[in-house]
């Protein structure tokens, strides 16, 4: 836990930053893996989603190998910023009084965030989940990561973390309300084990293992081996441009393989900003296998404009507040997503953003035949941010 990010911005919170694949609205490409699904207590509950993300933007091997991190909650006390298991993340900015924090980037009331005591926050979710955050690590890295996660009525489960690396806090064991072991994960130098129920099988064996493999000096995960006697496994390829570990290659289980290439400048930063661009993907490729035709889509990026704020001036701030959020008048950028065929582009879907992130218009175009769906907002686009309503993100 505790990743340590090239960037923040609200980009990110949208749904299609937290699913497989490339997001239009970024640029970047970003995989979840799940593991399945633990239900405690007798499945009376909270069920824990065992899923594993990557992200280019990350930079450092928190535990689960370079770029990749379980998807939990944690409080980063050193810049106020909460990153929720949902992938959202929002940078504390002041308190009501009463011990609920407050983000002034958090306009829909999702959930409340309360400080209970100086080593203790709680994440209240609309769902009725609670999530109890506890401080851990030393006075240089103090992160607040979950130690008991309560369902709607009542029933918990408890996470234990070890430190990794001296600096980072990594989850080694999941258990029940009764102390039944649910899951254990063991890390040594080139491998890490997910254990589930691991004292369940035969002669108290694992029920369930996974196996991730890290390869090179940075760690970074080289496969994600099945629970199955065949030993199949996912495996991916990378590329390090700058900073940023960047995927090129994953082969799946089932025999499907993806490409992904980055041939291009990448995402220019606000002028003014002595920064390295952020790379972004030009192509993606997909072979299903079994003898099925290569699927390809490109991907291009009009003008300057992007959703680090590209093509104005703005002085970059690494706090963990959305950049964009800072201008005001009319911003858009856009992403053009071609499927090709033989070379050619045979449907070119066109998505245009406004300076909130918000998709103000997607264009199709197929067989001469041309849809446009444009939405309206609740924005005024000569207001700020915090002047805008708690709804102004929703379809008007």
């Amino acid at each position: 836990m505790a990743a340590q990010t090239s960037l923040h911005s609200n980009a990110n919170n949208f749904l299609s930053a937290m699913q497989a694949g490339v997001n239009p609205r970024t640029g970047l490409y970003s995989i979840s893996v799940n593991l399945g699904e633990i239900i405690a207590n007798g499945l009376r509950g909270p069920g824990f989603q065992l899923a594993l993300g990557y992200s280019p933007l990350s930079l450092v091997d928190s535990g689960w190998g370079l770029g990749w991190d379980m998807q939990l909650s944690q409080y980063t006390l050193s810049n106020q910023v909460l990153s929720l298991s949902t992938g959202e993340s929002f940078k504390v900015t002041g308190t009501d009084g009463n011990g609920q924090l407050l983000m002034k980037e958090k306009k829909l009331d999702t959930f409340h965030f309360y400080e209970d005591t100086a080593n203790q926050f709680r994440v209240v979710h609309k769902s009725g989940m609670v999530e109890i955050l506890e401080v851990k690590g030393s006075l240089q890295n103090r992160v607040a990561v979950p130690t008991r996660i309560y369902s709607p009525v009542g029933n918990f489960i408890t996470l234990e973390y070890t430190t990794f690396a001296g600096v980072h806090q990594l989850l080694t064991a999941i258990r029940d309300e009764a102390g039944l072991l649910l899951m254990s994960v063991k890390r040594t130098d080139f491998q890490l084990e997910v254990l589930l129920l691991p004292l369940a099988g035969p002669g108290g064996t694992p029920w369930t293992r996974f196996v991730m493999e890290l390869a090179t000096n940075d760690r970074r995960v080289s496969r994600i081996v099945l629970p199955d006697d065949s030993k199949a496994a996912w495996r991916f390829d990378y590329l390090l441009k700058g900073q940023h570990l960047c995927i090129t290659q994953i082969e799946t289980p089932g025999g499907s393989r993806e490409q992904m290439f980055y041939n291009d400048a990448g995402h220019q930063y606000p002028t003014g900003n002595n920064m390295d661009p952020l790379p972004r993907i030009t192509e993606h490729r997909l072979d299903p296998g079994a003898g099925q035709p290569m699927v390809r889509v490109g991907y291009s990026y009009p003008g300057v404009e992007n959703f680090l704020g590209g093509g104005r001036t703005i002085a970059w701030d690494p706090s963990g507040l959305d950049n964009l959020y800072t201008l005001r008048g009319r911003y858009q950028y856009t992403c053009v997503e071609k499927l090709m065929i033989a070379g050619s582009a045979v449907r070119t879907i066109e998505y245009t953003y406004n300076q909130f992130h918000l998709l103000t218009e997607k264009t199709t175009t197929q067989n001469n035949h041309v849809q446009i769906v444009r939405t309206e907002y609740f924005v005024d686009e000569d207001k700020s941010f915090a002047a805008q309503p708690n709804y102004f993100q929703l379809p008007r």
